[in-house]
């Protein structure tokens, strides 16, 4: 019989990566609806290096535009070690 740990062990490592991925995610989609009171979903929203980007209705993504910067601000407190920059 062999033993599979060796790869078991590999594969833990993503599945972390993505269980914290789903974490920015949802507190994105939370400091969004806190600052917005618009109901958005992890679906609206991608990052990557240090950029939030929204896809959603023009109307929703000016609500959030106008209030970025707080945006960006409570996910900096929330969220300690990721460092986002800008909302696209």
């Amino acid at each position: 019989m062999q033993d599979y740990n060796h790869i078991n062990k590999f594969l833990d490592k993503f599945i972390k990566l993505v269980s914290k991925g789903d974490l920015v995610l949802n507190e994105i989609v939370f400091v969004v609806k806190k600052n917005t009171n618009f109901d958005l979903t992890k679906d609206n929203f991608t990052f990557k290096n240090g950029m939030i980007k929204v896809n959603t209705s023009p109307l929703v993504k000016g609500e959030i535009m106008m209030k970025k910067e707080k945006i960006l601000a409570d996910l900096r407190n929330s969220l300690t070690g990721t460092n986002f920059l800008d909302i696209k």
